[in-house]
């Protein structure tokens, strides 16, 4: 008995977090700059570190730590 009730809320965890998931790509998505979408997929969708990023996107940290304050500007958060 249990057992089947830690599946269960394992398996409701799962989907909230799904949805949550899937709720920050929609706002990603949101910003309508290419650039600006990868950087934040990188960073909240797939955890990627500062360094990394910069790395990947060719850009020094500096240039990465300006885009992302400049991206943070334009996220247009959906009503909680």
């Amino acid at each position: 008995m249990r057992i089947t009730e830690l599946e269960d809320e394992i398996n409701t965890g799962i989907a909230l977090l799904m949805r949550l998931k899937s709720e920050i790509a929609g706002v990603i998505r949101s910003v309508n700059s290419m650039e600006c979408e990868t950087l934040l997929e990188m960073r909240y969708l797939t955890f990627q570190g500062w360094d990394q990023i910069a790395s990947q996107l060719n850009y020094s940290d500096d240039y990465i730590y300006h885009l992302h304050r400049m991206v943070l500007a334009l996220v247009k958060m959906p009503d909680t």
